[in-house]
């Protein structure tokens, strides 16, 4: 494979090695994977309750199947583990939703008002590595 994409799926995992060693053995020299997971810091926001908020959560530990916290740091160290190189890293947001986080701060309880929030906080965090 040329790419793999893990979104939202290794906070939901007991154990890490299995995946790695499978990404390692499906993608291609030169194929990379892309993690994104929960950032760290959503273990202390707090949820939005109310009418119009519907099933949305903010907080880590809403979601029922979510086992831990996986932070970017750990990625790495498992991808270096499996002889994967770790390339960029960071905070993912949609700066478009960010953007418009100002004006929705004074608006009623919405799905998009806390779609918005989230990306102004950097709700989540990436990392990008490859197989060399």
């Amino acid at each position: 494979m040329d790419a793999i994409t893990c979104m939202h799926l290794v906070e939901h995992l007991n154990e890490l090695e299995f995946i790695f060693k499978e990404i390692v053995r499906l993608l291609k020299p030169g194929g990379k994977v892309y993690f994104e997971t929960p950032h760290p810091r959503t273990l202390t926001l707090s949820s939005p309750t109310g009418p119009g908020v519907g099933t949305f959560t903010m907080n880590f530990y809403d979601d029922p199947t979510h086992v831990r916290p996986v932070p970017v740091g750990v990625l790495a160290q498992k991808g270096r583990q499996v002889g994967l190189e770790v390339g960029q890293h960071g905070v993912s947001r949609n700066l478009i939703f960010a953007a418009v986080w100002p004006w929705y701060f004074f608006q009623k309880p919405s799905r998009k008002k806390y779609t918005a929030q989230v990306n102004w906080l950097s709700w989540t965090a990436y990392l990008i590595a490859r197989k060399p």
